[in-house]
């Protein structure tokens, strides 16, 4: 066995390296994308060790750690572990048959003795798998580290700088894994870093969906980005489950310079919401607004609705009520009284007593526009 081994390394290593190379490259496509000197060099120096395992000579610096570092260089090389442990199943099959052959060749292919100490090539062959499997999992576990560091810090850039260049911004979100010339989705949750596995049941449910995402904690807040066209904001907001239960908010960002404001935009709806729940930005428009603008809104709300504190507190609840579903609806007098419960023309005393209160006509755009600032705002403080 130990002659037999001796005989293949310096007599038909070549010969062995290049049957593997080819049986390999039938075998798995993929290597077909690694440069032949990389496969002859990596095949070569793995099947000397093989045989000096066998052989029992002492294995040279040169060669001690070739199966290590041949794990890490496939695993940077972006092949498949499972391609990889291939490679070293063929390359067991090459050496059983050339054992096979030398020995018929020397007269003990009937040897009982000799073949049983065959197996000595399977533990070679093993031996070699485990360390592979080492310096791939080492390499893959530092790829992994060093993608996701990159991927934090581009994020953070995402969201703290002032990027107005749509290159600039456009190589960030392709860092990512985003394609910039379509669409994504932004959103923002009230989240603590504790309820990390939410956050994770939630990634798995776009990844199997094919979804592509990212999400990261920004301050105080979830922050994530989303992208597939086969979703809108309406099945986000089937698919975000878990994020139900605590203040969400979401909006689409179309241009990719635009990505800060969007994020900062849907952070100031979540800290505006008074209420759990997943909440589209377009939708809430006013309510962000009222809140970033405290002051502008609290004077508008003053201006308006100064003459409702000389009302009693039912007749101010009614009139309030009313303001609610004029805006809830279409404004009109019949869907009023259906979402109220109350009659029409207690409707339209109440619409009445709300322009005269108020100096405001509800048949004007300008005027419902100052009328929804000010009803924002004084929902905001109550």
């Amino acid at each position: 066995m130990v002659s037999a081994a001796q005989r293949l390394l310096n007599d038909h290593l070549e010969e062995l390296v290049r049957a593997s190379i080819q049986r390999l490259r039938d075998a798995d496509s993929v290597y077909q994308q690694v440069s032949d000197k990389s496969l002859n060099d990596q095949m070569r120096k793995t099947i000397s060790l093989t045989l000096m395992r066998i052989t029992g000579e002492l294995i040279p610096v040169s060669l001690a750690s070739v199966a290590f570092e041949t794990g890490q260089l496939r695993a940077i090389q972006g092949v498949d572990l499972q391609a990889v442990l291939r490679s070293f199943r063929i390359d067991l099959r090459v050496l059983w048959e050339a054992f096979l052959a030398d020995a018929q060749a020397n007269g003990l292919g009937e040897n009982a003795a000799y073949l049983s100490e065959l197996v000595g090539v399977w533990e070679a062959i093993e031996a070699n798998i485990n360390e592979v499997s080492e310096g791939y999992r080492i390499a893959t576990d530092t790829l992994n580290q060093q993608t996701s560091e990159l991927r934090t810090a581009v994020f953070h850039r995402l969201l703290a700088g002032s990027e107005v260049d749509s290159r600039i911004v456009s190589k960030l979100l392709s860092t990512l894994t985003f394609d910039p010339s379509e669409s994504l989705f932004c959103v923002v949750v009230d989240l603590h870093e504790s309820e990390y596995s939410l956050l994770s049941a939630c990634q798995a449910r776009l990844s199997q969906r094919g979804i592509k995402n990212y999400f990261s904690w920004h301050g105080q807040y979830l922050v994530g980005f989303i992208q597939s066209r086969a979703v809108n904001e309406d099945s986000l907001m089937v698919l975000l489950t878990e994020f139900r239960e605590y203040k969400t908010g979401l909006t689409e960002v179309r241009i990719p310079t635009t990505v800060r404001s969007a994020v900062d935009n849907t952070r100031t709806l979540v800290a505006a919401l008074t209420s759990p729940g997943l909440h589209k930005l377009r939708k809430n428009w006013l309510t962000a607004f009222t809140y970033a603008e405290p002051t502008l809104s609290r004077a508008i709300a003053d201006d308006v609705f100064f003459k409702f504190e000389q009302l009693t507190p039912y007749v101010r609840g009614e009139l309030l009520a009313t303001i609610q579903a004029f805006f809830d609806t279409d404004g009109t007098v019949n869907v009023i009284s259906k979402n109220t419960f109350r009659h029409r023309n207690t409707v339209r005393s109440r619409l009445a007593q709300i322009e005269e209160l108020t100096g405001l006509r509800l048949d004007f755009p300008r005027d419902i526009a100052v009328l929804a600032v000010a009803f924002s705002a004084n929902k905001l403080e109550d």
